[in-house]
């Protein structure tokens, strides 16, 4: 556990500079932050009292081995339990913040309803495989970015918040054409955004600085359940019994 110990202010050090980045970019508030620290203090002390309590049952001469053993092993099952506890904490706080700006930054039909965007977009499909049909398989990313930028709001909504164009390059059977159209896709969506998701979608750019905090608790937790295993374990139970 000494390594463990030693380890945790590096893993520590690297948790701060993602939330760092996370909150720079607006992704999480003060408190959103304070909610993730707290977790993480939570993981620290619980290892760290597993170890003092460890100790003192170890040290007991009230008790038989087995039942020295038996009371380690309750201990491990507590501690486990709080420690997925805590990681499950930071995995909800994280999934909350995430679902908020993935809905804010998913584009709406604020002008029309589902409905008349269905009428309009029948045609504009007709339309756009006329011209898709006509080109080449590695061209059609480009016209259909084309048409996203100078088309009307149906062709715009068609093409970008719809899997439409995906669904059609895959029938062109040019593997390299999906990567290309994801990508360009990305840069035009905010044609296709109110102000309120333009900024989700911005914040959105350091949603893999929160991924990695909680890779890198689950890898604490993990780490720890495998060293502090009691004799007779060979694996951990992942909800902590």
């Amino acid at each position: 556990m000494d390594g463990m110990t030693d380890s945790f202010n590096n893993y520590r050090v690297a948790i701060t500079n993602r939330l760092d980045t996370a909150q720079d970019r607006d992704l999480i508030s003060a408190s959103t932050r304070d909610a993730i620290t707290g977790a993480l203090e939570r993981i620290e002390r619980t290892m760290s009292d597993f170890e003092d309590d460890r100790s003192d049952i170890q040290a007991s001469t009230l008790l038989s081995e087995a039942g020295r053993n038996q009371q380690i092993a309750d201990l491990y099952n507590q501690m486990h339990r709080y420690l997925v506890g805590a990681v499950n904490d930071i995995h909800e706080t994280i999934d909350t913040v995430l679902s908020v700006e993935k809905r804010a930054a998913t584009p709406t039909l604020d002008d029309m309803t589902p409905e008349l965007f269905e009428a309009r977009a029948a045609n504009a499909r007709t339309d756009l495989r006329m011209v898709l049909d006509a080109v080449a398989p590695r061209d059609v990313p480009e016209k259909l970015a084309h048409y996203a930028q100078r088309g009307d709001a149906t062709m715009r909504h068609l093409i970008l918040a719809t899997e439409w164009p995906a669904m059609y390059i895959e029938t062109r059977g040019d593997e390299g054409a999906a990567p290309l159209w994801a990508s360009k896709r990305r840069e035009l969506l905010p044609l296709v955004l109110n102000a309120r998701g333009q900024r989700a979608m911005q914040r959105l750019l350091a949603e893999d600085e929160l991924h990695q905090v909680l890779s890198i608790a689950t890898f604490i937790v993990d780490a720890w359940a495998k060293d502090a295993m009691p004799h007779g374990r060979t694996t951990p139970n992942p909800r902590g019994n």
